[in-house]
């Protein structure tokens, strides 16, 4: 890893390989050992996701998606109101 200066600005930038893809970004630090600081930490957030080791994604739930899409099918089928009745087929919930 290494940070280095662009001539065009007054930030510190850090560039890295990991797994054959090329990472560089703005530090947005203009201080050298804050912008090693950011360069490390973004290192290491991105091994430990690439070893399944980071923070775990939260995932939907299916009930939780439901509702967001009748409320969209709703919104956006206001003019068809069946569309969102449910038929006698449905479940109740639990």
């Amino acid at each position: 890893m290494r940070i280095y200066k662009s001539n065009s600005s007054s930030f510190w930038y850090y560039e890295f390989v990991l797994n054959g893809t090329r990472y560089h970004k703005s530090t947005r630090m203009k201080n050298e050992r804050e912008a090693l600081k950011v360069a490390n930490a973004a290192f290491t957030a991105l091994v430990k996701g690439e070893a399944g080791i980071g923070e775990p994604k939260s995932v939907p739930t299916l009930r939780g998606f439901r509702e967001d899409f009748i409320t969209a099918v709703r919104a956006e089928k206001q003019d068809k109101p069946k569309t969102t009745t449910p038929s006698t087929t449905d479940r109740p919930e639990r």
